[in-house]
């Protein structure tokens, strides 16, 4: 039996904040199926993890979640066994969205957008401190207002916040389009006229390096040659679901799930032998269980 095991839940791609810089890919779609299939789902899981572990931590996100039909009735299923809550939300635009499902909510992840009223932010960090929940604050870095951005982070952290800065990029995964490249150097807390100095390739022409016989792959668990037909616990210990359903168990990929809104899913309650030689993600190393 481990402590607990993790599920990471895309509950939708909807969100109705319409901030500018979002990538247009959180900016549509809906709640796909009734709610009485996402409890379902909730029931499955449950059944099946708490073979395994004490407790279940659950990351719910979207989208945005406060705009997820139901919420409440989501976590307050999820709270019926021992559970940990994380909700990444932006925390919306009135007290009302977080007052209905604070009690089911362990650590509330907030990005703190420029729409937002700040008595919003405010109540859930009131609320937070005196009901002992844990509160993680992202600030964007809004382009054209770098230094303003940074002086709220500097502001929420003197309060004694647990906060940081968040750089902007693109679907592609790029700088966000719009920083300017006085934006760029005061992110980095260079000076806002700042120039790099130009570079100066100089060709190396020598012998060829000759490979070290003695070095090993760092990233192989226990120094296992071979993972080949070993219990693996990818989709117990781990399951991540996007907001269409589809299910990924670990990096590398090595099981396939299904879609969690099909008729006839099942979720994964027991380990799997693995088809993997090496093992390469530090996270799946450090979340899942590989047995002989």
């Amino acid at each position: 039996m481990i402590k607990y095991a993790q599920v990471d839940w895309q509950l939708n791609r909807y969100c109705e904040h319409q901030c500018y810089y979002c990538p247009g890919k959180w900016r549509g779609g809906d709640l796909a199926h009734p709610v009485e299939r996402y409890l379902a789902v909730v029931e499955k899981l449950q059944t099946t993890r708490y073979l395994h572990a004490e407790q279940i931590k659950w990351t719910i996100s979207g989208g945005e979640p406060l705009h997820f039909p139901n919420l409440n009735l989501l976590l307050r299923q999820i709270k019926t066994g021992n559970s940990y809550v994380r909700l990444d939300t932006a925390g919306g635009d009135s007290w009302f969205n977080i007052m209905e499902i604070s009690p089911y909510v362990d650590y509330f992840k907030i990005t703190h957008h420029y729409w937002q009223n700040i008595s919003v932010l405010d109540f859930i960090i009131d609320m937070c401190q005196e009901q002992d929940k844990k509160l993680n604050l992202i600030v964007p870095l809004e382009p054209g207002k770098i230094l303003e951005s940074k002086a709220k982070v500097a502001e929420l952290s003197g309060r004694g916040l647990s906060v940081s800065e968040q750089q902007l990029f693109n679907e592609d995964g790029s700088l966000y389009r719009d920083y300017t490249k006085q934006d760029i150097n005061l992110m980095y807390g260079r000076p806002a006229d700042w120039e790099p100095e130009p570079v100066v390739y100089i060709p190396v022409v020598g012998p060829a390096v000759t490979p070290d016989p003695n070095w090993v792959d760092p990233t192989i668990k226990n120094g296992s040659p071979s993972y080949t037909g070993k219990l693996c616990y990818a989709g117990v210990d781990y399951i991540h679901i996007d907001s269409n359903g589809w299910t990924g168990a670990s990096d590398c990929r090595s099981r396939t799930l299904g879609n969690v809104f099909d008729l006839d899913w099942t979720a994964p309650a027991d380990a799997f032998e693995c088809p993997m030689m090496y093992c390469h993600s530090k996270k799946d190393q450090e979340r899942i269980r590989v047995n002989q």
